[in-house]
């Protein structure tokens, strides 16, 4: 009828709209190995700086690994400020000393240098 639109055509589509069948099984498994990531989060580092920066770290890091696996392509949007996160996040000393991850890291830019581009 004229004037009269469906009822679906603009209902909001968002994860919250879904019945329990239609809820995707990958999203569900998503959820679960986060909460396992924040329990373990949890127990292992306490609650404080350690625990919320190995929470956002293994966020980051499961977020990473779902687009890996479906696009073989990591953004750098994602990458650099997970690096300069846990750059800055260790400068506090909060996992391993200072010097450690420096050392490391010249050797692996000294190595593998060559055969890497950096952005910029």
């Amino acid at each position: 009828m004229l004037g009269q639109e469906s009822p679906t055509e603009h209902r909001p589509r968002s994860s919250l709209s879904l019945l329990p069948d239609q809820i995707n099984v990958r999203f569900s498994m998503t959820l679960l190995v986060m909460g396992g990531f924040s329990s373990w989060a949890a127990l292992y580092y306490g609650v404080g700086p350690s625990g919320l920066a190995a929470l956002v770290l293994a966020g980051g890091l499961l977020a990473l690994s779902l687009i890996d696996l479906d696009h073989q392509l990591l953004p750098d949007v994602l990458v650099w400020p997970l690096l300069w996160l846990g750059l800055i996040v260790n400068s506090f000393e909060l996992f391993t000393t200072l010097s450690m991850p420096c050392g490391e890291s010249w050797v692996a830019t000294w190595c593998f240098g060559p055969y890497v581009s950096f952005p910029g």
